[in-house]
């Protein structure tokens, strides 16, 4: 009886192992072209075009979730940072 046991817990643990490596060699990518890895929604967006910083706006069509419907993006005004010692808690007016 012990040997059934043991031989069931055996195939149990197997049955599980291989499940498992199969889950986790869909996630490697198949290539080690850098240009054809696997990317997330986003990244996949705006990554594949080479010259994406030509049109940084176009980069607005990539936003999901949240982020998706906010107002700007795509047609709004483009702001340029000139002072790096903006303070995010009390901002003075006039800076972003």
């Amino acid at each position: 009886m012990a040997s059934t046991a043991s031989l069931l817990v055996l195939m149990c643990f197997l049955t599980y192992c291989a499940t498992t490596l199969q889950a986790y060699s869909s996630y490697l990518p198949t290539t080690s072209d850098p240009s054809n890895r696997v990317l997330n929604i986003v990244d996949s967006c705006w990554r594949t075009n080479w010259d994406w910083a030509s049109n940084r706006k176009a980069i607005a069509d990539c936003a999901i979730g949240f982020g998706k419907d906010a107002m700007g993006g795509k047609y709004g005004e483009i702001y340029e940072v000139t002072n790096p010692s903006d303070d995010p808690i009390n901002p003075k007016p006039g800076t972003l």
